[in-house]
């Protein structure tokens, strides 16, 4: 029976905890796509909301003209779409530069945060924020010794063979 939690898992001994504990940190360090997706912003376009007339397309006709989307409004509203590439693999994301070239779509893996149309200086800072809120959601700086007494609370402890702190403040 496992008697230690660490990141939502259960271990057997402290040892094992701090195996996981020295993986995830290589995780937190190498892998967004762990916490996020990142995907190019490859093409924009516009679309016109309103109640179209009988003998408008409603299929785009690939122009860059605003189509027609039906809508219970009488008024027209020009909404700005955006068709993306791929999901970034960890490599791509990790070297983004900072360049104001691109834009991206970036969303969270587990707490549903969804950033549109974004620099690139913006998406990596958006990326170190969900990186944040990742590892506070797996509570990546403690464990949880399990075997207390009945009525009793599990024991929290500090991570100590790595420096977990710097990726939950």
């Amino acid at each position: 029976m496992a008697r230690y939690i660490y990141a939502h898992n259960a271990y057997k001994t402290v040892a094992d905890v701090e195996k996981a504990v020295t993986a995830f940190k290589a995780r937190l360090d190498n892998n967004p796509t762990d916490w996020c997706g990142v995907k190019l912003v490859t093409k924009t376009k516009l679309v016109a909301i309103h109640s179209p007339a009988p003998d408008a397309p409603l299929e785009p006709d690939g122009s860059d003209v605003p189509r027609l989307v039906k809508s219970s409004s009488n008024i027209p509203i020009a909404v700005e779409t955006h068709d993306y590439g791929e999901p970034l693999n960890d490599e791509e994301i990790k070297n983004l530069v900072g360049s104001n070239q691109n834009f991206y779509n970036v969303f969270a893996v587990h707490d549903g945060d969804n950033h549109t149309y974004v620099s690139e200086p913006e998406a990596i800072n958006i990326i170190s924020n969900m990186r944040a809120s990742y590892a506070k959601w797996k509570q990546v700086d403690k464990y949880y010794d399990t075997q207390v007494s009945e009525g009793e609370d599990n024991i929290e402890i500090n991570v100590s063979n790595e420096d977990m702190t710097k990726y939950v403040s």
